[in-house]
């Protein structure tokens, strides 16, 4: 038996689409990555088994019998695959499209079965769109913090099956033998299918390494932001400042949590926590960053924002936490924060030098008696304490 021969070419073909839909359902049934996206992957190569085509080898595989099955379960792997890549990308999960193809591609090959010439046109223009889908899918959906050379990378081997299968349509136009499908052809098909999923391997690693990203940037119980991540926002607005692009630094610090944690145990603190993040989030603009320092300690940075506004948000946040206690498992849980507010200086050096300011103020607010807001410049206002005390020297 030769190895380019037809049948050898088949089976090499086969054994590799069942190694990889192997691949893809441990990879979402044992390891849960991408679970759909997986599934529906494992199953776009399981459908490519029987839409391999050779047809000196009909008694080898005798699904081929019937002309219009390989184009059917093409029809089928490539709407898989578009499928499972709108997952792994998490794009907005629409089906319509991709199902109105395959319906109609379905039809045009069922009512063509027994003209193998304008089947093959038929069939290879539904599939060339599916195609298409996939590789603008890839080429949009791809993590935008990857080049754009390196998104088209990835979208290429798609866009290759489209010029593929649009030169499968065109043949019969220029070819009197269009329906033979030589060695070089089922090479072809083999190569491409490895370059699809090699770009499917690299998506899974983008979406895993964007993940890690992310968590060892977040909060694992609030989402929030976490110090490092804080820092380093920080550290770009600061730059931003030198270029005359103001920010405010918001510092807030939950009254009396040791008694939340106290009265409704650490699961009541947690859920504090939780419920003040979510809070914030409601008052915040998109482009406002939220993080947690940590414990019961909280920073927004306020980009583009002079001191006013800034000390008119922190009023807000303040009213917001004090008006919505957080639901508990033994009654409502009273919140309030005190807070304090100040402007990155253009010719600071050190971003946490804003920081530092805003934690002076926090304090004062804490000192003045809780759940109010201290911006920077109005330090000359005594505490009660304090005035009681010079009236008593008085």
């Amino acid at each position: 038996m030769q190895f380019f021969d037809a049948t050898t070419l088949l089976l090499v073909n086969a054994l590799f689409n069942g190694m990889a839909a192997l691949s893809w359902a441990l990879l979402g049934s044992v390891f849960r990555v991408a679970p759909r996206a997986s599934w529906l992957l494992a199953g776009a190569h399981l459908a490519r088994l029987g839409a391999l085509r050779c047809h000196e080898c009909r008694v080898d595989w005798p699904l081929h019998a019937w002309p219009a099955l390989p184009d059917l379960f093409a029809l089928l792997t490539l709407a898989l695959m578009c499928l499972g890549v709108r997952q792994l990308l998490r794009l907005r999960f629409w089906w319509t499209d991709v199902a109105l193809i395959v319906g109609a591609g379905t039809l045009l090959v069922l009512a063509l079965r027994d003209q193998p010439v304008l089947l093959q046109v038929g069939g290879s223009a539904a599939m060339a769109l599916l195609a298409l889908l996939t590789w603008h899918d890839v080429r949009i959906g791809a993590r935008p913090l990857l080049r754009t050379s390196l998104r088209w990378l990835l979208a290429l081997p798609y866009l290759a099956i489209a010029a593929a299968l649009a030169w499968r349509g065109s043949r019969p136009f220029w070819d009197a033998d269009s329906t033979s499908i030589s060695p070089l052809t089922i090479w072809l098909w083999l190569l491409l299918s490895l370059a699809s999923a090699v770009s499917l391997m690299a998506l899974v690693l983008d979406r895993l390494v964007g993940r890690i990203s992310q968590l060892s940037l977040e909060d694992p119980l609030t989402c929030a932001l976490n110090r490092r991540a804080l820092m380093r926002e920080l550290q770009r607005l600061q730059a931003l400042v030198q270029r005359g692009h103001p920010f405010c630094a918001v510092l807030l610090d939950i009254d009396h949590f040791k008694s939340i944690n106290d009265r409704h145990g650490h699961a009541g603190g947690d859920a504090a926590l939780v419920h003040l993040v979510r809070e914030l989030h409601q008052e915040l603009r998109p482009a406002d960053v939220l993080g947690r320092l940590g414990g019961e300690e909280f920073c927004v940075l306020l980009p583009h924002t002079q001191l006013p506004e800034a000390a008119g948000i922190a009023e807000r946040l303040r009213a917001r936490l004090e008006n919505r206690p957080c639901p508990g498992t033994i009654g409502d849980i009273a919140l309030s924060a005190s807070f304090g507010v100040a402007q990155a200086r253009p010719g600071e050096l050190r971003p946490e030098a804003v920081l530092v300011l805003a934690d002076q103020l926090l304090y004062r607010a804490k000192s003045l008696g809780r759940n109010r807001v201290c911006v920077e410049g109005d330090g000359e206002r005594e505490a009660p304490g304090e005035e009681a005390a010079a009236g008593g020297s008085a």
